[in-house]
């Protein structure tokens, strides 16, 4: 039995070794560990092809759950999680920007009448989004922000209730200036139009 409990530990030590880096964007999968110090380190998920891959993460990566600001420490294995990754300045190590642990689906019910006259709230919910925009903030009004990305311009609609993470607090609509290099969490709406529904900018720690 020790001798399997020595195997099994080689193989954990030799897949985080061989975990190849995340792309850069957006991430969904399952966590699977981490290594490192719960604000330092590189955290192992598995990816929907049942691909382990790692990404660094330090004290200004935004990791969440239940809308709450957390540690890696508080992750469990199997959590599944969405993750906007970056690059380091200078180099091409992947780097955490942003974590969030993905709510589980609720489970379907047969819908149950409601008292006529009675007002039902549904519960808040920020949608997750299916892309991440990057780029540099040109213009911007009340309604929307225009982006200049690789690809070209990119506007987005902001919504009232897109959120606002400036070096990892919350900030607001105003915080987001011309010339400001963001990246935005964002999705179509019913109509053809991007919305924004988070976006976030801030420095990343330099490489140690």
């Amino acid at each position: 039995m020790r001798l399997l409990g020595m195997s099994a530990l080689a193989l954990a030590g030799a897949s985080l070794c061989a975990a190849a880096d995340m792309p850069k964007g957006l991430f969904h999968g399952q966590m699977v560990s981490w290594e490192g110090s719960p604000l330092k380190g590189v955290l192992l998920a598995r990816s929907a092809a049942g691909i382990v891959e790692g990404c660094a993460y330090d004290a200004l990566s935004i990791v969440q759950l239940s809308r709450q600001r957390i540690t890696v420490a508080k992750l469990e294995p199997g959590d599944p999680i969405e993750i906007i990754t970056d690059h380091k300045p200078g180099s091409r190590d992947c780097y955490i920007r942003m974590l969030d642990v993905v709510p589980p689906a609720p489970p379907s019910t047969r819908v149950k009448p409601v008292a006529p006259g009675t007002k039902t709230r549904p519960p808040f919910d920020l949608p997750h989004g299916d892309r991440t925009i990057s780029g540099v903030i040109i213009r911007r009004d009340a309604r929307s922000l225009t982006i200049r990305t690789r690809d070209g311009e990119q506007t987005v609609l902001l919504r009232k209730d897109t959120r606002y993470l400036g070096d990892g607090a919350q900030q607001d609509a105003a915080a987001a200036l011309v010339n400001t290099r963001v990246f935005v969490r964002a999705g179509p709406n019913l109509y053809g139009g991007i919305e924004a529904y988070q976006v976030m900018w801030g420095d990343i720690l330099g490489v140690q």
